[in-house]
C-alpha cells in the first residue's frame, strides 16, 4: 500500500483518529475547507467542528509522533485534491479511540 500511496506516513499505532481530526480541525479553522460541498452534503457540521476541539496540530505531532510539517503537507494534499481517501487498518479495535464515536470526516474523505 505504501508504495502506491502519495504520501505515505507512519503515526503511532492506534492514533490514526488523532491526526486525522487535527488535520480535519486545521482545514476547518483555516478556511480551506469547500464550504459549498459541506453545506449542501454535511449535517451536523457545528456538532462536529466542536468534538473536533481538543485534536489541535499540536497535541497529535505529541500524540502520533509526526512532524508538524507533515501534518500540514496532509492537510495541503487534502485541500488541493479532487478527491481523497484515507486508509487504515485497525490493529485492536480496543483502543481508547476506538470508542470514540465515528463523526463524519472521519475518513477525510470529501
Amino acid at each position: 500500500m505504501a508504495e502506491r500511496a502519495d504520501l505515505f506516513i507512519h503515526p503511532k499505532p492506534g492514533t490514526d483518529l488523532v491526526w486525522i481530526s487535527a488535520i480535519t480541525r486545521y482545514i476547518l479553522d483555516k478556511g480551506l475547507a469547500d464550504a459549498a460541498f459541506l453545506d449542501k452534503w454535511v449535517n451536523g457540521l457545528e456538532e462536529y467542528k466542536k468534538s473536533l476541539g481538543p485534536f489541535t496540530m499540536e497535541f497529535a505531532v505529541e500524540t502520533c509522533g509526526l512532524p508538524i510539517e507533515t501534518l500540514k503537507q496532509v492537510a495541503q494534499m487534502i485541500t488541493e485534491a479532487t478527491g481523497v481517501c484515507v486508509l487504515w487498518l485497525w490493529g485492536s479495535p480496543n483502543t481508547a479511540w476506538a470508542r470514540i464515536p465515528q463523526l463524519p470526516f472521519r475518513t477525510c474523505c470529501w
